[in-house]
């Protein structure tokens, strides 16, 4: 079993700054396999909102038998 904390950011065009990570458990996922998946689905839905991206991948990756698990997180910049 291995873990990876996938990190998903997105930058609107005002420049606000937006992440998301997911903790992932399993045997089951890298990230070559998760690239091509997010690519797949920027094509298949080109209208799509980052968090349906977002959204659509964590359950992708628990379809192959991983845990996934949001982190919520507080970032504080000096």
């Amino acid at each position: 079993m291995k873990t990876e904390i996938f990190s998903f950011n997105e930058i609107d065009m005002d420049g606000n700054h937006t992440q998301v990570l997911i903790l992932v458990t399993g045997q089951n996922f890298d990230y070559n396999s998760t690239l091509d998946h997010i690519e797949m689905l920027k094509r298949k839905s080109k209208d799509s909102d980052p968090e349906h991206l977002v959204d659509e991948t964590y359950k992708w990756l628990e379809s192959k038998g991983n845990r996934c698990e949001y982190l919520a997180f507080t970032e504080i910049k000096f």
